[in-house]
């Protein structure tokens, strides 16, 4: 059995929902306070986030972690 996620997942629904709410990912760095080349690298699905940010992440964007990483409820 596969992973139930990926980054590629994550980094199309990040994009998606920035979107939804006319944000960028220059605002998602500066809430997270980290260097807007990482949130790029987890748009582009070259990097992944940590439990830290991804939790923080969920928390800025007002959505559940299964949202962002494309695991259906």
């Amino acid at each position: 059995m596969g992973p139930l996620y990926s980054a590629e997942w994550l980094g199309a629904n990040l994009e998606r929902v920035l979107d939804e709410r006319g944000l960028t990912a220059s605002d998602a760095a500066d809430a997270l306070d980290i260097a807007r080349s990482t949130v790029g690298r987890w748009i582009r699905s070259e990097s992944f986030p940590t439990v830290h940010y991804l939790a923080h992440l969920c928390s800025w964007l007002a959505v559940g972690p299964d949202e962002l990483l494309g695991v259906a409820p």
